[in-house]
């Protein structure tokens, strides 16, 4: 087990309107500061902060007023830590615009990551903000058993096959299993985190971790039961309940499932996530006007959601509100013109009102992203066919014939 010693001192110093952080970390040489900058960096949504080690900072949205900023951490293709900083005068000043990312390392929290924002704002096409400190030590070196590995036979070990793991402590379980999860391996993952569980019955960041594991793998039921151990654990863990909702939703446990979204959004109200869940499954009830409000929060929290918009625009042609249909579902062809299902959701709002000019365009484009979608082609041709074009709805009707062994 990586023995730890800890002496952190958070000063936090008002000096020319700004909040400086100094830490001094001693951790049996462990640990490094990597990153210590006090200079202005000005970060987008499609722009994200670059960080050492893998860790990008990314802004999602920032509020009307630009009090409120939604930020995601991540590292590789894995999703770390999300949060909304606030810049809000109501905020005390020790923690208005700080962004703190905390690990568990031996049953210590290590802060590892800190940076401050300064202000933010919402453009016309993007949303903004600017950060004047960044702070970063590197991630504790992995265990000495793990030091004589290669990283390739690390990440490809199986539980079974390395009898020296037994000796590990729970938070190197952890880290085995999260190098696991990093690999794609979600089944010897999900054996690692066991593993550390039995040590520690009361990490609740492994029982989240081996329930998103085992929802990855399908296993719902089991990622369920694993979230509520979680959520023993901390009742007040959003995440933990905001994944159960995920859990219940594919399960089609939706009535349950909005529960569970509802116990992230008293935690969170401004969890985008959660809404979007909410909505997705109020209109798997067939509840359709309840789920545009849900999908509604999603929008004023970040307007240009294109999944809220396009799953907005599919609520509306199932209500008959055509008109309103094909203006949320032109945000979604603004916004991301390579968007197929935008297209496609558009061309059917115009056909339902009969207006077959304007529809073909979007079924021509929807074809021209996705050549391999039946269902466009056949809209195309049907389209095609109700402006008398016949020979043209002919060669539509021939490509549908040449997708379908492709369908079987």
């Amino acid at each position: 087990m990586i023995k730890i010693i800890l002496l952190a001192l958070l000063i936090i110093v008002a000096f020319g309107g700004q909040v400086i952080y100094q830490t001094d970390l001693v951790q049996n040489n462990t640990s490094k500061v990597i990153i210590d900058k006090r200079e202005e960096v000005t970060i987008r949504t499609a722009q994200p902060l670059l960080l050492s080690e893998g860790y990008k900072l990314a802004v999602v949205y920032v509020s009307e007023d630009g009090k409120k900023i939604a930020v995601k951490l991540t590292k590789g293709p894995k999703l770390v830590s999300q949060m909304t900083v606030s810049l809000s005068d109501q905020t005390k000043q020790h923690e208005r615009g700080l962004y703190r990312y905390q690990k568990n390392i031996g049953n210590t929290n290590i802060t590892l990551i800190e940076v401050h924002f300064k202000n933010a704002a919402r453009e016309m096409d993007w949303d903004e903000a600017t950060v004047d400190r960044i702070w970063q030590i590197s991630e504790p070196k992995p265990p000495a058993i793990w030091q004589n590995e290669t990283n390739a036979s690390a990440a490809n070990a199986t539980v079974s096959s390395m009898p020296s793991l037994a000796k590990l402590s729970d938070q190197e379980w952890f880290d085995k299993a999260f190098a696991l999860d990093d690999s794609g391996k979600y089944e010897e993952a999900i054996q690692a985190y066991e593993e550390a569980l039995k040590q520690n019955p009361q990490m609740i960041g492994a029982w989240i971790d081996k329930g998103l594991d085992l929802e990855r793998l399908g296993r719902h039921e089991e990622a369920i039961q694993s979230y509520e151990a979680a959520l023993q654990i901390n009742p007040k863990h959003e995440g933990a309940w905001y994944s159960k909702g995920v859990s219940l939703l594919n399960s089609k446990q939706y009535n349950e499932s909005i529960s569970a979204f509802e116990q992230a959004l008293q935690l969170n109200p401004d969890d985008i996530n959660a809404w979007f869940g909410k909505g997705l499954t109020l209109a798997h009830l067939h509840k359709y006007d309840e789920a545009l409000n849900a999908y509604s929060q999603v929008i004023a929290k970040n307007p240009r959601n294109v999944d809220a918009w396009n799953n907005i625009g599919e609520l509306q042609i199932a209500l008959g509100q055509y008109q309103q249909a094909i203006l949320s579902l032109t945000h979604v062809t603004s916004l991301d013109p390579q968007n197929m299902k935008g297209w496609q959701n558009k061309g059917t709002a115009y056909n339902r009102m009969g207006d077959y000019q304007d529809a073909l365009p979007c079924f021509e484009k929807a074809t021209t992203l996705y050549p391999n979608y039946l269902g466009s082609w056949n809209d195309r041709g049907l389209m095609l066919f109700k402006l008398g074009r016949f020979q043209e709805a002919l060669t539509c009707y021939n490509q549908c014939w040449q997708l379908i062994p492709t369908m079987l």
